[in-house]
């Protein structure tokens, strides 16, 4: 019931702020939904620092855990960054991983973009959830919008991705994120290895929004049973 409340209350709040969409980090750093990516890639020169909590069950209790990253955008089609994971969260001792995604082909009218990367390249991850190795991605994303016509010219796109990826991923992953009005938007995602989740076969869900033109809050409940939120911060550095 409590954790019923914390959602619905979150939510509420961020419902109310005013502000308009605009991507977000996931909970491991890079651009994202929740733990899986997408396919932005952050501007030339801006630096993104984020922190995410999330909820976890321990010896009964329900305890907060932290998650601090940096993102970077290197250039027009490539962005880097690293995240240290609370000790807590992975089972052993505090990690730190560090990560990079490379934007192959943009999205077009009749094709998909074509997104690769890598989660973990020191595979720093390696006591989670029996994780084994980098975790290498690849990533189709599409964008629709069927509500344009029926809307008087309004916009809701819905944006899929389907990804296969090793390491944490293990796998197929799926993610959908849909703008449901120029502000916020609502994202969900199956991975078949749930990080920090403890099973497989997970679905997690959550929405972001953009609270001013530099700061960008999230809430999520993942695996159905945890809350996580988290506020990222970007401005251009270099």
């Amino acid at each position: 019931m409590r954790k019923t409340l914390w959602w619905v209350l979150g939510a509420a709040i961020l419902l109310a702020l005013p502000s308009v969409l605009w991507a977000g980090p996931s909970y491991i750093g890079m651009s994202g939904l929740i733990f899986t990516p997408d396919d932005l890639i952050l501007s030339p020169g801006s630096v993104r620092p984020a922190y995410n909590a999330l909820q976890i069950d321990a010896g009964g209790r329900t305890r907060t855990r932290n998650l601090f990253s940096v993102t970077a955008g290197l250039g027009t089609d490539l962005e880097v960054g690293a995240a240290v994971i609370d000790k807590n969260l992975t089972g052993g001792s505090t990690k730190t991983i560090f990560n990079a995604k490379y934007l192959v082909n943009e999205e077009t009218t009749l094709s998909p973009s074509i997104t690769a990367g890598v989660v973990d390249i020191t595979n720093g991850l390696d006591d989670l959830n029996d994780v084994s190795g980098p975790g290498f991605f690849i990533l189709l994303s599409k964008t629709f919008d069927p509500a344009r016509a029926e809307m008087n010219g309004r916009s809701m796109p819905l944006k899929a991705h389907l990804g296969l990826g090793s390491g944490i991923y293990n796998g197929l992953f799926v993610g959908l994120d849909w703008s449901l009005d120029p502000r916020f938007s609502v994202v969900a995602e199956y991975l078949r290895r749930g990080i920090a989740a403890g099973q497989d076969d997970v679905i997690n869900f959550g929405g972001k929004i953009k609270i001013t033109d530099q700061i960008t809050g999230d809430i999520s409940v993942i695996d159905n049973r945890r809350l996580g939120f988290g506020l990222s911060f970007t401005t251009v550095e270099f």
